[in-house]
């Protein structure tokens, strides 16, 4: 899951850190993880 703290973010460029990301974890960060906790 990703969380925000708006309007200030402690990463200077989400894009940054999604694009260092593997694409596993990165689809598991920005949906499967929520989806996951949520049953959905």
């Amino acid at each position: 899951m990703f969380a925000t703290d708006y309007p200030h973010a402690h990463a200077d460029d989400l894009t940054q850190l999604l694009a260092a990301m593997p694409e596993t974890m990165r689809a598991k960060t920005m949906s499967e993880n929520a989806r996951h906790w949520y049953r959905l």
